[in-house]
């Protein structure tokens, strides 16, 4: 095991080296290609709004004075900036002058991350019982790449060596969502999703933060100081914009819609926290 982690942390040794222009270009083609996945994505969200307005808030809506169609593009519009975010932001860093292997690392899993945002997707499987296999498949190698950005990030190596391991777990889980639905997360209920995914964020969140108190120089320092601020933003912006659910898992849809429309700006402010702090540590600071 000890040569496996040895053998890994060489391989990324040229990790930070400058990435050429034209492997940048393609790279972002093809992350551009998995865009459809997305697509398909904003498709899927829109029926799902449509049922659950037509279903459940109708009647709440009218009462209001708002319609149907205010519901479905309201969280539809927030959600797409969200997921855009994160897809350009990726695009930047794997187009800028400077980006780096480890930098271009990060390019790719926030626009794979980004094209699949998390709340559209756990609603989906949620309703539906099942999605688009690459839409899972592209959504779980993003999720895993994200996280293990955090391992390596700013410099490249598993510190400590262990997250090796982790990374393989993390990994092996993850490609198992499209093939063996039960172990994807997004199709459990109540609060564990949120509890299972964000143990895995708050292990990148631990080991930065290890990072910058045993090993990074000063400007890797700053890096690490956006990137946490941004993932912890995000984390407890997501718990605390749905505390009430969590608390109250016996909440309707339908009573709940002005929970729901209120809560909705806050959430996407938090999350957005998470691409645009990892964009100021990379760009300003790499």
């Amino acid at each position: 095991m000890g040569e496996i982690l040895m053998t890994a942390n060489a391989a990324l040794q040229p990790i930070h080296a400058p990435v050429p222009h034209r492997i940048r270009q393609i790279v972002f083609a093809i992350l551009v290609v998995t865009c459809g996945a997305g697509i398909a994505n904003v498709f899927g969200r829109f029926e799902q709004l449509r049922h659950l307005a037509a279903t459940y808030y109708h009647p709440y809506l009218i009462q209001a004075g708002l319609s149907d169609n205010f519901y479905i593009w309201y969280f539809l519009s927030s959600e797409t900036l969200l997921a855009l975010t994160f897809a350009v932001t990726g695009g930047i860093i794997a187009l800028h002058r400077s980006t780096t292997y480890v930098t271009l690392f990060a390019a790719i899993a926030l626009m794979l991350f980004g094209v699949t945002v998390p709340p559209p997707m756990h609603a989906l499987v949620t309703l539906q019982g099942s999605i688009h296999p690459l839409l899972c498949f592209v959504h779980a190698i993003g999720f895993a790449l994200f996280v293990i950005f955090l391992y390596i990030f700013p410099d490249g190596r598993f510190v400590p060596r262990w997250t090796v391991i982790l990374s393989i777990v993390l990994i092996g889980w993850s490609l198992m969502w499209p093939f063996y639905p039960p172990l994807n997360p997004y199709r459990w209920t109540h609060a564990l999703p949120f509890l299972v995914l964000n143990f895995w964020f708050a292990t990148g969140i631990g080991i930065q933060i290890y990072r910058y108190t045993h090993i990074s120089s000063p400007v890797q320092q700053q890096q690490t100081k956006w990137v946490v601020f941004g993932l912890t933003a995000a984390v407890l912006g997501d718990f605390i914009t749905h505390i009430a659910w969590y608390i109250f898992p016996s909440l309707q849809r339908g009573p709940d819609w002005l929970l729901q429309v209120a809560h909705q700006p806050f959430f996407i402010a938090s999350q957005l926290l998470a691409p645009l702090a990892i964009a100021v540590s990379i760009l300003r600071f790499g």
